[in-house]
């Protein structure tokens, strides 16, 4: 729900920046320093190419005056420029007389390139000269088309800002909280900012947040001789419910996430009733007990590691000996491609438990949980005759803050099942947004990287959504259509390549929408 009495006083805002008024006719000097342009990267020797070019220059100003007319997102260019310089770019020490690019414009264009599916400098200068009539008639504080940005240029930019002014701007508009009306209003005019904030709640279950690092493959730190040390790790946190990037870190140590996830817990915005999990190398007292004195519940995986072996053990003993009637117990059938997965849930809270002396209880466990999952793969021979199906289980061991009722059980079993969501997005950013395939190992250019590639998925993800619903796909009833599959995220960036200004509609549609209760 949009906050139309703020939202059109930042409209009438914008109507005053005379930025935003896009011209009625071309101007012939404009278009000749294009064909001069096109010179100068030898473009005229392809005759296709430089027509195609030119027709885009002569109709820019059609497309930049229909797309303003039809997606009112003036005021959010506006707010979204001045308020990222005024916040960020402050130590920006050089020479403002001799400023060609300036960083903010320079970070929008990058990242509308990145939700066109370019990765690369090369690419961004590139999508920077392709649609440089656009970028002239939509973006505030463009360059002059005499002034195409390099790959080199752009690299610099990257390579400027630090990692922690980099994830301010995340954390203030590509979070999972988005950007209010109020934060804009307080940015262009305070004293127009008193309104009540709007908050939408959800209905179910809990969120729940995963927690887990992810190495950049292809970078290297500088210095070292060994490529195996690696430039950087990206630490999240992901909304597995609402499928947004909550908070990242960037560390050069695996072993640093517990550090981490508890810096990003103190300062990130997310729902005030979410569940926390992480993997079992997590499963520690010292970020058990943070997240007890906090008031955050967890679930979280024990294996032997970490210092649970003996825990670990004296559960599995238990639920070997243990009857089924005295634990809650619950089956889930599904079908995943040719395989059957049945996955069988055992949860018994910590009372049950009598545990020997040696044997050290993580602070705060209220229940404890296994889950056994079974793969059945059916499989054919040479002949296409059925043969015996191949069966694997393995068995995983869980422990909880939440209470020991009918209610958290199901709730536990839930997460357990949106849990694989946050590999899901590391699989994403690697894949499609090409992250693993970053060569450097400059820390700042590397956390920009981060930011980026951040910001780019939270915004597909929404775009993602919202164009699934209207995949022309008639459904028999509403169940179906609740189970119809979403579009890929390779499938959005292709649409968003075919349609760079659809891109940038979903990018302030994305800080349109207000946050949810945090």
């Amino acid at each position: 729900m949009v906050l139309s009495t703020n939202f059109s006083r930042l409209q009438q805002l914008a109507d005053e920046h005379l930025r935003f008024r896009v011209n009625q006719t071309n101007n012939t000097d404009t278009v000749e320093i294009y064909k001069e342009q096109l010179y100068k990267r030898c473009h005229t020797e392809d005759e296709l190419f430089f027509q195609n070019y030119m027709f885009e220059v002569e109709n820019a100003h059609f497309k930049a005056e229909i797309f303003c007319r039809t997606h009112p997102h003036d005021y959010l260019r506006l707010a979204f420029l001045n308020d990222i310089k005024r916040k960020y770019f402050q130590y920006d020490k050089r020479n403002q007389d001799y400023i060609v690019y300036n960083p903010e414009v320079v970070l929008l264009v990058v990242l509308w390139s990145t939700l066109c599916g370019n990765t690369t400098c090369e690419q961004h200068s590139d999508f920077w000269f392709n649609y440089n009539p656009l970028l002239q008639l939509i973006i505030p504080g463009m360059p002059e088309p005499t002034n195409m940005i390099s790959a080199e240029t752009i690299r610099f930019f990257l390579k400027m800002i630090p990692d922690d002014e980099f994830s301010k701007v995340f954390q203030s508009y590509f979070a999972d909280s988005r950007i209010k009306a109020e934060e804009l209003l307080q940015n262009l005019n305070p004293e127009d900012s008193n309104d009540d904030a709007h908050v939408d709640t959800i209905e179910g279950f809990r969120d729940l947040i995963g927690g887990d690092g992810q190495e950049l493959r292809a970078s290297f730190r500088r210095g070292e001789h060994s490529r195996k040390k690696k430039g950087a790790h990206r630490v999240s946190l992901y909304n597995c419910t609402s499928r947004v990037v909550s908070d990242y870190v960037m560390v050069q140590k695996k072993n640093n996430e517990v550090q981490a996830f508890m810096l990003m817990l103190l300062r990130t915005a997310y729902p005030k009733d979410a569940i926390f999990y992480a993997d079992a190398i997590n499963t520690k007292e010292e970020f058990i007990a943070f997240m007890n004195e906090r008031g955050i519940d967890w679930m979280l995986c024990i294996k032997e590691n970490a210092g649970n072996k003996a825990f670990r053990n004296f559960i599995k003993e238990h639920f070997d000996s243990l009857d089924v009637i005295e634990c809650f117990s619950h089956q889930t059938v599904d079908k995943v491609g040719g395989r059957i997965e049945i996955k069988d849930y055992e949860i018994i809270p910590i009372e049950k438990l009598t545990l020997p002396e040696e044997v050290k209880v993580q602070p705060g466990t209220k229940m404890v949980a296994r889950v056994t999952s079974t793969s059945i793969e059916h499989r054919k021979d040479d002949k296409k005759n059925e043969i015996e199906p191949e069966t694997s289980v393995s068995t995983l061991f869980y422990i909880s803050s939440l209470d020991y009722n009918d209610e958290n059980c199901l709730q536990l079993i839930h997460s357990h099942n949106d849990r694989w969501l946050y590999e899901s997005h590391h699989n994403t950013i690697d894949t499609v947004l090409l992250q693993d395939q970053q060569h450097c190992c400059d820390e700042n250019h590397l956390a920009s990287i981060i930011g980026l590639n951040s910001m780019a998925y939270n915004i597909l993800s929404f775009a993602r959504q919202d164009l699934s619903k209207h995949t022309g796909v008639k459904h028999r009833n509403n169940e179906t259509a609740k189970r119809a599959k979403l579009k890929s995220y390779n499938n959005v960036v292709s649409t968003f390549k075919g349609n760079p200004l659809l891109a940038l509609d979903y990018l302030f549609k994305f800080l349109e929408t207000p946050p949810v209760e945090s």
